[in-house]
């Protein structure tokens, strides 16, 4: 027993040790892993107000390109069918050796049911500017859904060449070929974005944003992405490593090599809000209590002897159910859309007749219906969601942006999102509580454009409708101080009469 009590002590210390030397290891291990996670690419993640201040030409370029190619086909064919435009509230820039890529989500392609696209430009030193479109093909569920990076396809918009860069002596890879993936990475990427305040401070400078209401700090995240690199053929091409053309060979991302820098890295660029907006419509619509009354709806619009609006608000309730409640007044002809918010309710849906009763004179007679969403919709749509910021929310998952305003009408499903909560809140302020019974100047001149600039603008033509109604939407008001609605409008892709997806207008 005196033995052991002797050698307790160095069995002690000898444990002692062994944990230190494995503390160590653990240190050791950890800084390896932060040395092999070292950045290998930072993006700059801008808004478009932000992109605007601070590099204003590059800011119109991609307004210009985004009004181009809305109208790409219309004076081809007349339909639209490839046209486009361009996500401008989320920008990606990369910054290279010799050039930057900025990069946007594309919105409203055709070809967005089999791909996710992004619009690039990429924009050199010397000034020469060259866009290009990146298809990446989605996978279905059975593979789990994302993206497929190794079929991804680059296309050249309006003719332009792969880094076509000028003043170059040598051959020029892709003078008269078309961008190839050669490979994908996966690569340490860290993404960073700058305040919302009127200051724009970037990472790790400081900002007043943690204290204050109206802004929000920067933020930095880091993680494993996939990138994809891309050369491009034809023209002769080096493949040593040793090219200075720009273009496919070589290139240092050293700023004091003689190499130019090359060749084009992109990392995928997802519209997160537009992304969860879209999400959330097609988990709505495909509901089956919300899907049965659309179906419901569908009926009564194309019913010739149905001539009042009818809908439900919808609940969301804890355990994902859906609780319905129809309006709060129906008559002996029908239903009479005229909801009363309630704590929980997320979900507005009504439809329009094609016909409906007009009382305004001394004799009812039918009118026409418009299929779109009408002045006093978009008012009930700011107040619901100024009502649900002042209420007592008791559903977990529920949050302030779930709200949505379905419509159901003759040319189609629309619906409004909340697109900006802050410039919402200000119109509501700015048009008043109740136009109806008390309506402001503000109001007044409001209505008076809508009237003007969405219904007079094109009668019964309803396909003019649907797009001077969205375009009202995204347009500056002399009456909300030249802002916006702060509100989106999404539309229903129905195929063989299913919900499969919603677009933004």
């Amino acid at each position: 027993m005196k033995q052991l009590f002797k050698t307790l002590p160095f069995i002690a210390l000898i444990l002692v040790l062994i944990v230190i030397a494995c503390k160590h290891d653990d240190v050791t291990r950890h800084d390896e892993q932060v040395q092999a996670q070292e950045t290998d690419l930072i993006i700059h993640i801008e808004s478009g107000d932000h992109l605007r201040y601070l590099h204003p030409a590059v800011f119109r370029k991609l307004v210009k390109t985004s009004k181009h190619t809305k109208m790409l086909q219309v004076a081809k064919d007349g339909t639209g069918s490839g046209a486009y435009s361009l996500a401008l509230n989320t920008i990606q820039i990369i910054h290279r050796n010799t050039y930057r890529q900025y990069t946007t989500p594309v919105l409203n392609h055709a070809e967005q049911d089999l791909y996710l696209i992004n619009y690039i430009l990429i924009e050199f030193d010397d000034g020469d500017a060259y866009q290009f479109l990146i298809k990446y093909p989605r996978l279905g569920n059975n593979q789990g859904g994302g993206i497929d990076y190794a079929n991804a396809i680059m296309e050249s918009i309006d003719g332009e060449t792969l880094l076509q860069k000028s003043g170059i002596d040598g051959s020029r890879p892709c003078l008269d070929g078309v961008p190839e993936l050669v490979n994908t990475v996966q690569q340490y990427i860290c993404e960073t974005t700058r305040c919302t305040g009127p200051e724009r401070h970037q990472w790790g400078e400081q900002c007043p944003c943690a204290n204050l209401s109206y802004c929000t700090m920067p933020t930095r995240t880091c993680g494993w992405q996939t990138v994809s690199i891309w050369s491009c053929t034809g023209g002769g091409a080096g493949g040593t490593g040793q090219g200075n053309d720009g273009t496919a060979s070589g290139g240092s991302n050293d700023p004091d090599d003689v190499i130019q820098d090359d060749p084009i890295l992109t990392v995928p660029l997802i519209d997160l809000h537009d992304a969860n907006i879209k999400s959330k419509l097609l988990e709505y619509s495909n509901t089956t209590i919300i899907k049965d009354k659309l179906s419901d709806l569908g009926q009564k619009i194309f019913n010739p002897n149905y001539h009042l609006e009818d809908g439900a608000m919808y609940k969301r309730l804890a355990d994902g159910q859906f609780l319905e409640r129809p309006p709060d007044v129906i008559t002996d002809l029908g239903t009479e859309f005229i909801p009363e918010f309630k704590i929980g309710e997320v979900v507005s849906l009504h439809m329009h007749p094609q016909k409906a009763w007009d009382y305004s004179g001394t004799v009812p007679i039918l009118r026409k219906v418009s299929p779109i969403f009408s002045k006093i919709d978009i008012h009930k749509f700011l107040k619901f969601r100024k009502f649900r910021t002042h209420t007592n929310e008791d559903i977990t998952d529920n949050n302030d942006n779930d709200i949505v305003a379905m419509l159901a009408s003759e040319t189609g499903i629309y619906a409004l999102v909340v697109g900006d909560d802050v410039k919402m809140d200000q119109a509501l302020t700015a048009l008043g509580n109740d136009p109806l019974q008390n309506p402001t100047r503000n109001w007044t001149s409001f209505e008076k454009k809508f009237n003007m600039d969405v219904l007079d603008e094109c009668g019964d033509n309803n396909d003019c409708l649907v797009k001077k109604c969205a375009k009202f939407l995204k347009s500056r008001h002399q009456e909300l101080d030249n802002q916006s609605l702060g509100i989106s409008m999404y539309q229903a892709v129905i195929i063989n009469g299913e919900i499969v997806r919603w677009k933004k207008l």
